[in-house]
């Protein structure tokens, strides 16, 4: 393998935004479409003579020799990528950080804080946006060609950085040049107060109040940070005006269920996505870092094992964790206590595809979301039986009582399996695009993310009964302690839909872009990715 480019190293961060809400609304495509942003994003970048150092989900690092390639790079990628005709006629918009340093080199990676900085820059943009640091921006402004201008954004406080950075934005023909405020701190001001000290004096006593509720939680997440990965614990806040925003990115918000009300808040790994209570721990798949968190139940241990592959389900029972792989149409089936992997069932005939998973009682249920059957796994003799449908599946559950396998099947309709027969038994047409699903109460449940609804299906009368308003674009559902729950990703809620009533009876903020959810242990858990 070459050398890494060393001394004076400019690196450059790429990251998609909204890729929980791109899931959502290509489902299947979504492969397609990543496949096609790797491909224009290491085209653009490895012939400007960016070295690609790492890739992590929808993520990309490189470096480069020279601080101008590495700008105009980002340039041609994010004209490749604003020119890309992308599935269903969604748009993959890529934020773009660049830091200019002198890194250590130890192996096959940087080490340094440069390499953060240009993580945080990179965190604070938008999609289609690229930000570069003040350094960087002094090593190319005099080199920069006709149609590629810098414009100056203001001192910023990025997060875990001990001094504020100056941040600039690159502005290019033919690319977008408005975008909201970033998303780092508040701006630092340009200058200062001069004659107003006794104001900002009186301004400052009035808000220690606010800064010391605000603390109960930064502190709390701050001390959990220097835990590590091998183990953590639960980041405890009280319940009051320091949650009211909801839960951080890249944690697991804790819904209390006498309360109703969020009270707790786990860190886990990077843009947590799936989630489920087992007999003794929470497990969430962790989808950028691609890792597993293991928190146990009693103790709050966090035990955080590696992947080698992106997760896109995962369901605990029968004594592992079964997690399904977010490309490759396969199901692991891993040891509860460390996450070594025990078997792999290929689950790719037909195309290779992310997997759904669900466990009933005696089996485990998978379905590559390329390949029109469902496999059944016998967990003790990992016999697989395949059952075959009409359409590609697209996500599937178990009830709690003796009412079948339920799939979404083709976006389109649910699908209900017989598990005595191992053949798929009435189909319901939706005439919607159905996203989650979720059985309990007698009933079927299934989302509509265009409608921002949540339809019923009776399992009597096996008919779409009725239509319930739900949060803006509802995502994952679970059903427990009397009600469904269902995580709406737009607005950062989680609603209460009572089935006796068919009512939505409370809206609970849980934090941005909630993306899994499941009931257990007198809660609601709730994943909080990244948008």
């Amino acid at each position: 393998m070459a050398e890494l480019p060393a001394g004076t190293v400019t690196f450059l961060f790429t990251d998609i935004e909204g890729s929980t809400r791109l899931v959502a609304a290509l489902r299947d495509r979504y492969v397609e479409a990543l496949r096609s942003h790797d491909q224009l994003l290491r085209d653009a970048l490895s012939e400007g003579g960016g070295r690609e150092i790492d890739t992590q989900g929808d993520s990309f690092f490189f470096a480069f020799p020279r601080a101008i390639d590495a700008v105009l790079s980002a340039v041609t990628a994010q004209r490749s990528l604003g020119a890309h005709e992308w599935p269903a006629g969604q748009s993959v918009r890529v934020r773009m950080g660049i830091h200019t340093g002198e890194p250590i080199v130890g192996g096959d990676r940087y080490v340094g804080l440069g390499v953060h900085r240009a993580s945080r820059i990179c965190s604070a943009g938008h999609g289609g946006q690229i930000l570069i640091s003040d350094v960087t921006r002094q090593l190319i402004e005099d080199d920069l060609p006709a149609g590629v201008e810098i414009t100056d954004l203001g001192e910023h406080q990025l997060k875990d950085m001990a001094r504020p950075e100056r941040i600039f934005q690159v502005v290019a023909l033919g690319l977008p040049a408005d975008f909201p405020p970033l998303r780092a701190a508040e701006a630092i001001p340009e200058s200062p107060f001069a004659g107003r000290e006794a104001d900002l004096a009186t301004a400052a006593q009035a808000e220690v109040p606010r800064l010391r509720r605000r603390g109960v939680v930064l502190t709390a997440l701050a001390l959990l940070g220097t835990i590590g990965v091998a183990a953590g614990a639960f980041a405890l806040a009280d319940r009051g005006p320091s949650l009211a925003a909801g839960a951080p990115q890249d944690s697991v918000a804790v819904i209390d269920l006498q309360l109703t009300e969020l009270t707790k808040v786990i860190e886990v790994g990077s843009n947590p996505g799936p989630i489920d209570v087992g007999e003794d721990a929470l497990w969430v798949a962790n989808l950028r870092d691609r890792t597993l968190s293991r928190i146990d139940l009693e103790t709050g241990e966090q035990r955080r094992p590696g992947l080698a592959f992106v997760p896109s389900d995962l369901a605990a029972g029968h004594g592992f964790v079964w997690v399904s792989d977010a490309v490759d149409g396969q199901l692991f089936q891993l040891n509860t206590f460390d996450g070594r992997r025990e078997r792999t069932f290929d689950l790719g005939s037909g195309g290779v595809g992310p997997v759904t998973v669900a466990v009933s009682e005696d089996s485990v249920w998978a379905a590559n979301s390329n390949a029109s059957q469902v496999v059944r796994i016998d967990p003790i003799s990992s016999e697989t039986t395949a059952i075959p449908l009409e359409n590609l599946p697209q996500a599937i559950s178990v009830g709690r009582e003796d009412s079948g396998i339920w799939v979404v099947e083709g976006g389109d309709a649910v699908v209900e399996i017989d598990p005595l027969t191992n053949t798929p038994g009435v189909r319901i047409r939706t005439d919607f695009a159905a996203g989650g699903i979720a059985v309990g109460a007698g009933s079927v449940w299934v989302t509509d993310p265009a409608a921002n609804a949540v339809w019923r299906i009776d399992l009597q009368t096996r008919r779409l009964t009725r239509s319930i308003g739900v949060g803006r674009i509802p995502r994952a559902l679970a059903f427990g302690a009397g009600a469904i729950w269902v995580a709406n990703t737009f607005d950062g809620t989680v609603s209460r839909i009572d089935p006796q009533t068919n009512a939505l009876t409370q809206t609970i903020m849980a934090g941005r872009e909630p993306s899994g959810i499941a009931v257990g242990e007198d809660a609601i858990w709730v994943t909080i990715g990244r948008p």
